[in-house]
């Protein structure tokens, strides 16, 4: 029986003591569907940029993911920055709509700068 995957595809940016790395290929929906297609079929439902490319679509294929339910809108990157390996602090530095080119608070609330791990 496959399953259904409704989450975020995206490119992220991540900062660490130890190093920094930029657009590699993240999102909850990409790595809970990469590892679920080890163990069963897999339809991923998701919205990326008119601009995601199509090597990391191959990549989701090549699992054998059903990529039917990806969306084409506005594309966002979300940086963060993890200040601390002892806290695991990370810092959302903003959510920027590339297609506007400014940052977007969420709706209705005010933006989160700081994310602390449990």
């Amino acid at each position: 029986m496959d399953i259904l995957v409704v989450g975020s595809v995206a490119f992220d940016t991540v900062e660490t003591p130890f190093g920094q790395v930029e657009d590699v290929l993240g999102g909850s929906a990409t790595y809970f569907s990469t590892s679920a297609s080890f163990m069963t079929g897999v339809q991923l439902v998701a919205v990326v940029g008119e601009d995601f490319p199509e090597e990391p679509k191959d990549f989701l294929k090549s699992r054998g993911i059903d990529l039917a339910g990806i969306l084409h809108g506005a594309s966002c990157n979300m940086p963060a920055r993890v200040m601390s390996p002892i806290t695991a602090k990370i810092v959302l530095e903003y959510f920027w709509d590339r297609t506007l080119g400014e940052p977007l608070p969420p709706q209705g609330g005010t933006p989160m700068t700081e994310l602390p791990l449990c």
